[in-house]
């Protein structure tokens, strides 16, 4: 497949300026694709083992963690986030649930406001001490969270479970699924040893011109936007995911977790309508005729669900189309923009494949 439409997609971004480098894999029924356009580091081309940085699109790795919990009896999705951090419940907190940390309705975002040089204890004491918003309904009141929440979380997990929170992931999910790129605690160290190239993110202008600054990533463990790994095993992640291994996540558990818990409710932080599962970020119907931020392109399914990283990443499935796609952009154009570019590659990525007979009509309708 020559991904003709997509390549035309990701050019004109790269003769606007936006990115100089993309990174795509797609799985459908066991078939696979992979492409790579331009540079993913200064003197690296993308290749298989570019280990990729997908800021907030590895959120659902922490959240299939917590469902092992869940699923191991040592946490319930409803158990107060304070039963297991008490220094969590001032500021108002005190019935704030692990369900409304992974639903993004907890209501305490000053949490975010974290500096990447802080260690984890740091961040979390931060986190912990962050007020609730005034007039906040945990549970129905709806704001993103892009970090201080997801340090919370992990917290929950290391003290319900035992163990670190590395460890944990690459037990009880990443071992089992093989996705052994897949990791919280990259470096640049670490993937040359494993043979893995390292890329790297930049602010870029909305128009023509040079890469601005590099994006500073925390030296920390960071489960709310620190993942990194291969757009391959981000890709078979979802393909995973369309039908979860017998034994590692029941199916009553699995629904539970792609069920719409919140729907067509206004995000305060993206000022928009978005649907969200347990930490999933499910398609969501436009709104007045504004199509979602950070959506799955015009045609991918309703039941499609996933998660993308700021300006720069998408991974999500498609049960209806039996089809997983991942990629990831070395530049950071602005949220206009990079929202835009993200509609338009999701659009080409299915017309790419209906050109070539790999998805029916239904999918370009």
């Amino acid at each position: 497949m020559d991904w003709q439409w997509t390549r035309e997609a990701v050019s004109r971004g790269v003769e606007a300026g936006w990115h100089r480098a993309f990174h795509l894999a797609v799985i459908r029924h066991g078939i696979s694709w992979q492409i790579s356009l331009g540079e993913a580091a200064p003197d690296a081309h993308g290749t298989e083992a570019t280990c990729f940085p997908w800021l907030s699109a590895g959120k659902p790795l922490l959240a299939l963690l917590a469902g092992r919990a869940v699923q191991a009896g040592f946490v319930d999705w409803d158990d107060p986030v304070a039963k297991w951090l008490p220094e969590f419940g001032g500021g108002g907190k005190h019935e704030v649930t692990i369900r409304h940390v992974l639903t993004h309705t907890g209501g305490f975002r000053l949490a975010d406001q974290l500096d990447p040089a802080w260690d984890w204890d740091t961040a979390l004491a931060w986190a912990c001490a962050a007020p609730i918003e005034p007039g906040w309904m945990p549970g129905e009141t709806a704001g993103y969270q892009a970090r201080g929440s997801w340090l919370v979380l992990g917290e929950v997990l290391r003290r319900a479970w035992g163990g670190e929170l590395e460890d944990l992931l690459q037990r009880e999910v990443t071992g089992p699924l093989g996705l052994g790129s897949l990791s919280f605690s990259w470096n640049p160290a670490r993937a040359a040893r494993h043979g893995m190239g390292w890329a790297r993110l930049r602010r870029t202008t909305r128009t023509a011109g040079d890469p601005g600054d590099e994006v500073v990533e925390p030296t920390r463990i960071d489960p709310g936007s620190g993942l990194r790994g291969t757009a391959r095993d981000m890709a078979r992640l979802y393909a995973a995911l369309l039908d979860p291994p017998d034994g590692w996540l029941a199916r009553g558990r699995w629904k539970e977790m792609v069920r719409r818990q919140r729907s067509g409710v206004m995000d305060r932080t993206f000022g928009a309508v978005v649907d969200f599962g347990l930490g999933f970020v499910l398609n969501t119907p436009s709104v007045q005729g504004r199509p979602m931020p950070y959506g799955y392109g015009p045609h991918a399914s309703l039941e499609a669900f996933g998660h993308s990283g700021s300006q720069c990443s998408c991974a999500f499935a498609d049960p209806v189309h039996g089809l997983s796609v991942a990629w990831w952009f070395d530049g950071m154009p602005g949220e206009p923009v990079h929202q835009a570019r993200q509609r338009d590659v999701n659009a080409t990525v299915y017309r790419d494949l209906g050109r070539n007979d790999a998805i029916g009509s239904v999918a370009l309708a």
